[in-house]
């Protein structure tokens, strides 16, 4: 966040979709102020992990330039440095202390004071748990303030409660409780009836949102597919494609081309995932890798992971090389079970955590960042989408810190930064399929972010027409038309009954998804019709 950004690049997160919490964006003045002021919290930070009041105040500057989803990340990783502070058994307990305590010595130098002296080390800092604990509640409100932002009232109500179990009966935040609890009752009941007709359940609705912009402070290497990216990524294609290869397109970025005459009817990429989750990952019935449905016949495990179990030797492969060395030996019960709870809300939690955990273990793996991981970096968002991405604190900001935990990677390491995180599973989401199976499985295929979108499409997607339990996470994709070689080779990212539809309806669909920005199709078909 330190590095040198544009200020037209300064979009914000805040502010997009209007519902209760209140963001006053900030003057030209004002704006130049927080950004100087966020590049210096990103060093202070650098330097000093460990100090709470770091973390805190770069989560306030945020929250006031507009990004409430990073100011909650910032304002968690607060409350954890709190809590090691107040605890002496802690590896980071004496970290967290020392700034405390020399900031307070420090007061009592002045001219006005005098030096105050402690009788023990351990004295001098027990002299830091009321301050440390006032810290705490002043952290609380202003993580309050930015879930308001993010339109998650669910979560506001259980960070209140959360703080009531460590301040019983405190009046401010029995109030914010109160005033969350109303917030959502009266919400729900102004769209029960919406929700009713749309047949949305309203633990499904009850999340908040967020809208889908690009950092500015991303570097150029992590925003745009490479070179080094490209390559890689068509040397997987070789394994999956005789007929495909990736480069640029005339209608911008990247697209798939044919690399020879492709016939009608021909099946021209069979490629499977390392990025499909489901909630059954370590049941013994479905492959950790791509969920398919197991035949005891050809089961497969590693011996050191037995609960780990795959379809196949392809499946087994793509684990190894990718993944299972970073799980290995880790406990993850705690997700898998979460995932096969009947309760919707905590099992949609933690499937969506389960993203994180396969993302995060591979670029442990990989030993790279996480944004330069393949395929992460075959994925690319659309970060100017109309629509926003639903957006907890259980999955965006509880779920990636405690995987990274059980990863055995630094919680507060730059390169897992929450822009980072958030990123990353906008990439990720921008590029699922979630199947409404029983299964409940979310693929992830980068594949299918390489080829480009056009009303007149020259494949079908063979995965989307097979939904059931059977489902897995490869991509499978057959040519509706005969293509010549050197040609590039479209899909569609619209069901087939919105193809049918005419252009002004089309485009109204487009811009209202995730996967096209405030441009709309300019592909031949649409180029040819007047309305």
């Amino acid at each position: 966040m330190d590095c040198a950004w544009a200020d037209e690049d300064w979009k914000p997160t805040a502010g997009v979709f209007e519902f209760l919490g209140q963001w006053d964006k900030p003057t030209k003045g004002r704006f130049k102020k927080l950004k100087a002021q966020l590049q210096q919290d990103a060093r202070n930070l650098r330097d000093h992990t460990c100090d709470p009041k770091l973390w805190f105040t770069r989560g306030k500057t945020l929250l006031s330039l507009g990004y409430p989803e990073l100011a909650a990340g910032d304002f968690e990783r607060t409350l954890i440095l709190i809590d090691h502070g107040l605890d002496y058994s802690s590896k980071y307990g004496k970290s967290v202390r020392l700034p405390w305590l020399q900031n307070w010595i420090r007061i009592y130098r002045g001219p006005a004071w005098e030096l105050k002296t402690f009788t023990s080390a351990e004295a001098a800092h027990n002299s830091l748990v009321d301050p440390l604990k006032k810290f705490r509640k002043d952290t609380y409100i202003a993580y309050v303030d930015a879930l308001y932002l993010n339109r998650a009232i669910p979560d506001v109500i259980q960070l209140c409660k959360d703080a009531l179990k460590l301040y019983p009966r405190d009046r401010d935040f029995l109030e914010l409780l109160e005033e969350g609890e109303d917030t959502f009752s009266t919400h729900m009941a102004d769209q029960k009836e919406n929700l009713i007709i749309a047949g949305i359940p309203p633990e499904k609705y009850a999340w908040g949102m967020l809208a889908i912009r690009l950092y500015p402070w991303t570097p150029s290497d992590l925003r745009t597919r490479t070179a080094a990216t490209i390559a890689s990524a068509n040397q997987m294609l070789l394994s999956c494609s005789d007929s495909l290869e990736i480069r640029s397109s005339s209608v911008g970025g990247l697209g798939m081309f044919a690399k020879r005459d492709i016939q009608k009817g021909e099946r021209i990429l069979s490629a499977p995932s390392v990025t499909g989750t489901s909630n059954k990952p370590s049941t013994g019935r479905y492959c950790y890798n791509c969920a398919a449905a197991l035949k005891t016949s050809s089961t497969l495990a590693f011996s050191c992971c037995p609960s780990m179990k795959f379809c196949g030797e392809e499946c087994k492969t793509i684990a190894g090389n990718n993944y299972h060395n970073a799980l290995c030996g880790k406990d993850f019960s705690d997700i898998y079970k979460s995932a096969l709870s009947n309760e919707f809300a905590e099992s949609t939690v933690a499937r969506d955590t389960l993203i994180f955990l396969r993302l995060l273990a591979m670029s442990v793996q990989a030993r790279t960042h996480p944004l330069a991981t393949p395929p992460i970096a075959w994925i690319t968002a659309n970060y100017e989408a109309q629509s926003p991405l639903p957006w907890s604190r259980g999955v965006n900001i509880i779920g990636p810190i405690k995987i990274l935990e059980k990863l055995g990677v630094n919680i507060f390491a730059e390169e897992y930064d929450t822009w980072v995180m958030q990123t990353m599973l906008n990439r990720a989401r921008n590029n699922s399929r979630t199947h409404d199976s029983s299964l409940r499985q979310t693929v992830i295929n980068p594949m299918y972010s390489f080829f480009n979108h056009s009303c007149e499409p020259d494949t079908l997607d063979q995965t989307e027409l097979s939904r059931n339990a059977e489902q897995t996470s490869r991509a499978v994709m057959i040519c509706t038309k005969a293509v010549k070689a050197g040609t590039e080779v479209f899909t569609s990212y619209m069901e087939p009954n919105v193809l049918m539809l005419p252009k002004a309806m089309r485009h109204h669909f487009m811009t209202k998804g995730s996967w096209f920005g405030p441009e709309v199709c300019r592909c031949k078909r649409c180029l040819a019709e007047t309305r």
